[in-house]
């Protein structure tokens, strides 16, 4: 468990600095939406051959809407800055593949381990100190003086506190989902479609302008989701 915890923390913590290094290249409102398109298709692809996974022809009409919704997303009408697009699709499918490595990871280790909650907590674990790792990696190198982090800062304490309970809910029901029988392609599927609550509720709460485009994304991944059940 502790192996898997540590290559699934690896995992994370490569595949999230690759996608910060392509957001130098291309505009988040680009990156987001292509890195939610191809990672599903890598993860199915992983799950047909390494997991032999069957899917009906329902799940593959669900998919196929799926990992159609992050493309209307993208709208020619936002101001990107495109500094270098070809290195910034490189990063882009290389993030999106050890995002579906680490994927792929989690539902093996649902597959070996009997209790599916701690080996979430492993994985947490670890990908925190890859990334603590990764911190002092990185500032050392650049030779930064900035200091550390000051831990006597109380709200900075609350804020990681409440991010690091919703990232361990978030973590534990994903792999849930896999305990409960559910395929890497299905479940990965679904997950990437997260990215539509937050275009909902910031058009319910913060009155962010709305189009055809983002309601056509919305009522496909309704749909996804119907085929996909």
């Amino acid at each position: 468990m502790v192996a898997f915890g540590v290559l699934n923390g690896v995992f994370y913590i490569i595949g999230a600095n690759l996608r910060m290094d392509a957001m130098r290249c291309i505009d988040a409102t680009i990156l987001l939406p292509l890195h939610k398109f191809v990672s599903p298709l890598l993860a199915l692809g992983i799950g047909v051959l390494f997991f032999s996974e069957i899917l009906s022809s329902r799940e593959w009409l669900g998919i196929a809407l799926g990992v159609l919704v992050p493309l209307l997303l993208i709208s020619r009408n936002e101001h990107t800055r495109q500094v270098n697009i070809q290195r910034g699709l490189i990063l882009i499918v290389a993030s999106a593949l050890f995002a579906a490595l680490g994927a792929a990871v989690s539902k093996e280790g649902t597959n070996l381990f009997t209790s599916v909650l701690l080996f979430a907590a492993v994985s947490n674990a670890f990908g925190a100190i890859a990334g603590s790792v990764q911190y002092r990696l990185r500032r050392k190198n650049s030779g930064s003086i900035a200091p550390d982090i000051h831990f006597a800062d109380h709200k900075l304490l609350l804020l990681s506190l409440v991010s690091g309970v919703i990232q361990y809910v978030s973590y534990a029901t994903f792999i849930l989902a896999f305990a409960y029988g559910g395929t890497l392609a299905i479940v990965y599927t679904i997950h990437s479609l997260y990215i539509l609550i937050p275009i909902v509720l910031a058009i319910i709460i913060y009155k962010e302008h709305w189009n055809v485009q983002k309601l056509i994304a919305i009522a496909l991944s309704f749909a996804a989701l119907w085929f996909m059940r």
